[in-house]
């Protein structure tokens, strides 16, 4: 097919779509091939009540108004914005009223929604969402209610009201055995079998078998526990992956993992970085882990924006290895990808990286290979670096402390982690959800606050798949920064969205001892990840609210005159910094795409009967997949049947196959569009390296909180406009950053030539 005609194509058929079309799109597939988000996840047609038989309208279901590429309220909620486009209603007078107003409310109608008044014509509201519910268009007078009095004109149902309890699944467990219920090992380890408060499982895993040469043992499969909360065939949960389990070589004894370390460098300085093996507590076990300079995660590294520092990395693992630095727009040959930037670092070897700081941001580092087995037993790490001296104002509002936490999950049984696969990687098609939460490395992480103190969280996600809602509470918190530095606008957020590889700073003020309850045992605040889990089997929601830490008031209130209170209540806005940015964004807003991605799934011999339940289950998909519920049907799929896949539409090229090439200074606009129609589809964040890109458009709409980003988490059918800012020559990864989805294919390369690099320096 001609390229040109195929870009053009979708931007046509998104004009079909817009104003003067009063239908949703006749398409149940084949929405990647046209650039446009799933319609059936993103369009609902209204029906008219028989006393208003002319009236037809649509309503389209837009993003949120948030920084996110999804928006979801704290406990987790999708919210949404609609956009109404109705025809021939007569005037409301016709019905004894005086205007059209439209609700929602779910299918409980317990409480309704009032979303504004509507008209023939397109009309757009504010956002608002249920897990599942009813649009109403009733016609009401001139006082409104919370409830709808008037007769009801139009009516439809959000797309996730396909779900019902499925019957066919069962059919398929009673034809196999009996339907079980798990629940012998939640998410916080409670029901962990009747062990002591510290057991070691350090034995029990150090191998059955002389390590290959990729440094890994074989160990008997121990498969993953079953969610609480959730029921699976029995015919599935005697399935095991396909491949062998594996475990590195671990010696005899280890060191304890300790708690990171703040490690300051300036300009020149070297710092040596060891990676090897550490003992470490999670929950009741004490399991072998891999730590950096024998610390999880590893230590905190601060440097200054515009400095050049080294690392002298030695590989003290069984596994080889190398040492990305993520997000950095460093020398293409220190970016640590083996078999492109260098080659794999061997046990016992060593390399020195030159690290070149032009941004500032929160930044970290991890393996970039079997990064399914390292980086999820503890090789990750924070480098901070901090703005360079401003002249007239500092880059930030002042506050009282900044702290690293860094998020995590790790998955384990009653006696220890779960093996990896050896060959191939287990929890292929979702990812390896963990079932205990870790900040910092703690299942059980805790700090001291004082009251009114003002403090910057720096947050990372190095989880495998786990995308995170993080909360504190019911406290408001202050968006000041992500993947790449400051924010030009800041805004107040209830929860921060952190998929895999993303950071997001905010700031918070604890509050005063007197706005706890009385009744309250202490004053705590609670760290929280609340999500809506999916109950694929049972089709519904599972509200779910995870503990990861907690924050203790304690001592004498701050000072409340003091500049880091004054300023906390006020959202700063760098006006040149917006302003640039804006520019840059109107040059490229309405223009057709340089590349697209389609992210999709092929899967082949996955065994019976998981392939015909993940079609069944497939009748809706939520934007974002935040539990792994179903944990045994997850880890028997592997590497060997499932392959992830970045399809270039135009060439057809997929995967490493693709070969695009720029110039530094290339501004190039990439499409991404996430495959809704595949057999089981997940939300991928796309991490660029090397570079720095700005998030312009969620499904067509422009984004109004652009911020500098290595990282975008693209929705399930959704379609994400990035700009990506070549500014850094040499060969660079795309990829999803889903370990498991990276491991089984989902990566790219693209060249960038020309020079000099911003990491060039003038010799005198």
């Amino acid at each position: 097919p001609c390229p040109r005609a195929m870009a053009i194509f979708p931007i046509l058929l998104t004009l079909t779509l817009g104003a003067g079309s009063i239908a949703c799109p006749e398409l149940r597939f084949g929405h990647a091939l046209l650039g446009i988000p799933a319609p059936d996840l993103h369009c609902v047609t209204l029906l008219p009540s028989a006393t208003a038989e002319g009236a037809t309208g649509t309503v389209r279901l837009l993003p949120g108004d948030s920084p996110f590429t999804v928006s979801v309220d704290r406990s987790g909620v999708v919210q949404t914005r609609f956009e109404v486009e109705l025809a021939g209603l007569p005037d409301p007078s016709v019905f004894g009223g005086r205007r059209y107003v439209l609700w929602i409310a779910p299918p409980t109608l317990d409480r309704f929604h009032f979303l504004g008044e509507v008209s023939n014509g397109v009309t757009r509201t504010g956002s608002a969402g249920f897990n599942q519910y009813l649009i109403w268009v009733s016609v009401e007078g001139e006082d409104l209610t919370d409830v709808p009095l008037g007769p009801l004109v139009l009516r439809g149902t959000s797309p996730s009201m396909v779900l019902r309890p499925h019957d066919l699944p069962f059919l398929v467990a009673e034809m196999a055995g009996e339907v079980a219920l798990g629940g012998h090992l939640d998410h916080e380890l409670h029901h962990a079998g009747a062990a002591p408060a510290v057991r070691s499982s350090h034995e029990g895993h150090a191998g059955h078998g002389p390590p290959s040469s990729d440094g890994l043992r074989p160990v008997p499969w121990a498969p993953p526990p079953m969610h609480p909360e959730v029921l699976m065939p029995h015919a599935l949960m005697a399935l095991r992956p396909d491949v062998e389990g594996a475990m590195p070589a671990f010696p005899p004894s280890l060191p304890e993992a300790r708690a990171p370390e703040r490690i300051q460098l300036v300009d020149g300085d070297t710092l040596r970085l060891e990676a090897g093996p550490v003992l470490r507590k999670i929950g009741h076990l004490r399991i072998p882990g891999l730590g950096y300079n024998g610390q999880i995660p590893g230590p905190i590294i601060e440097s200054v924006e515009g400095s050049r520092i080294h690392i002298d990395f030695t590989n003290q693992t069984s596994i080889p290895t190398a040492v990305h630095w993520h997000g950095l727009r460093l020398e293409n040959a220190y970016d640590g990808v083996p078999g492109v930037t260098q080659a794999p670092i061997p046990a016992g070897g060593r390399f020195l990286y030159q690290l070149d700081l032009p941004d500032e941001g929160t930044f970290w580092y991890h393996p970039h290979l079997q990064e399914v087995i390292t980086k999820d037993l503890g090789l990750a790490g924070t480098l901070r670096v901090v703005p360079a001296d401003r002249e007239v104002e500092p880059l930030y509002s002042p506050v009282d402390r900044e702290v690293v936490l860094v998020l995590d999950d790790h998955l384990v049984g009653p006696d220890g982690p779960v093996p990896y696969g050896r060959t191939a990687p287990t929890h292929a098609l979702m990812g390896r959800f963990g079932n205990v939460f870790l900040i910092n490395g703690q299942s059980d992480w805790e700090m001291d606050v004082r009251p009114g103190e003002v403090l910057r969280f720096h947050l990372s996600n190095v989880a495998s798949t786990r995308t995170f809602n993080f909360s504190l509470g019911d406290l408001p918190l202050k968006l000041v920064a992500g993947d790449i530095g400051k924010l030009p606008e800041e805004h107040w957020v209830e929860s921060v969205i952190l998929g895999p590889a993303e950071r997001w700073v905010i700031d918070v003020r604890i509050p005063d001892l007197d706005a706890f309850p009385a009744e309250a045992q202490g004053h705590a605040i609670a760290i929280q990840n609340q999500i809506q889990a999916m109950d694929h089997m049972g089709a519904r929601f599972i509200p779910m609210v995870h503990r990861l830490g907690t924050l203790h008031v304690r001592g004498v209130a701050s000072d409340p005159d003091r500049p880091s209170a004054q300023a906390h209540g006020v959202l700063r806005v760098d006006d040149r910094e917006r302003d640039a940015l804006q520019t840059r964004i109107r040059k490229h807003l309405h223009r057709l795409p340089d590349h697209t991605l389609e992210l999709t799934l092929r899967a082949d011999g996955l065994p019976f009967p998981l392939d015909p339940l993940l079609r069944w289950e497939g009748a809706w998909r939520p934007p974002i997949e935040w539990e792994g519920t179903m944990p045994e049907m997850d880890w028997v799929a592997t590497g060997s049947a499932v392959e992830w896949v970045l399809r270039d539409p135009v060439t057809g090229l997929e995967n490493m196959a693709i070969d695009w090439r720029f110039q530094t200074g290339d501004e190039v606009l990439v499409r991404l569009i996430n495959d809704r129609d595949g057999l089981h589809p997940m939300q991928h964040p796309i991490h660029v390296h090397g570079q720095r890109m700005l998030v312009l458009r969620v499904n067509g709409e422009p984004n109004p909180n652009p911020t500098w980003k290595d990282t975008v988490l693209v929705p399930v059918g959704q379609v994400v406009d990035v700009l990506v800012e070549m500014s850094n020559p040499g060969t660079w990864m795309i990829h999803c950053h889903i370990a498991e989805h990276m491991e089984t294919g989902m990566m790219a390369l693209f060249h960038v030539d020309g020079g000099p690099g911003l990491w060039s320096r003038s010799i005198p």
